[in-house]
């Protein structure tokens, strides 16, 4: 073996400073073939502001609401559940504002090609508590601590240190990632 790529003396050198990663990864010889496998994590930067669509959604529910219910006759009937999703709607996105965004890509390499993508922010606390006011009504719900979970990584997941899963199946040729942060 070329005592050049000789992985215990790079990443000695790599250590002490005398070469970069870009040359410890070129002289491992994977650097195309990190490229060519390392994910690729989405930019969660152009998303943050998303939160005013929903927000602006449901304040003209709550609008269109608020106008029917002025209204004369039957109308109540269309006031009643405008107002009712358009305030759970403006209450759902002011609290999302500040929330970490989840970002999930399913991927097949079948022929078909399918693929899925949903980026939408979650309110981790908000989560965690309904997920605890459900245990009891959804079965097996219970036994998990899925709350327990998300409680923990409320406050340590940011854009800096996100949380970064890939799961990749070589069998049927699919790729999940989830990306939260």
């Amino acid at each position: 073996m070329d005592d050049s790529r000789d992985p215990s003396k790079i990443l000695n050198d790599l250590e002490a400073g005398r070469i970069d990663v870009g040359r410890a990864l070129e002289q491992l010889g994977e650097s195309a073939e990190a490229a060519e496998v390392a994910p690729t994590v989405p930019a969660a930067r152009g998303w943050r502001d998303w939160w005013l669509v929903p927000l602006a959604a449901s304040l003209a529910l709550t609008a269109l609401g608020g106008w029917a219910a002025s209204r004369q006759g039957w109308w109540w009937l269309l006031a009643v559940p405008a107002l009712l999703v358009g305030i759970f709607g403006l209450v759902a996105s002011v609290i999302s504002r500040g929330s970490p965004w989840v970002h999930v890509r399913v991927r097949s390499r079948r022929p078909s090609g399918d693929r899925f993508s949903i980026s939408l922010p979650v309110p981790v606390r908000l989560v965690a508590w309904g997920l605890q006011i459900a245990g009891p009504w959804v079965p097996g719900l219970d036994r998990t601590s899925v709350d327990d979970l998300l409680m923990a990584l409320d406050g340590n997941i940011t854009e800096e240190s996100p949380l970064y899963v890939l799961v990749d199946d070589d069998e049927d040729g699919e790729r999940v990632e989830v990306y939260l942060g």
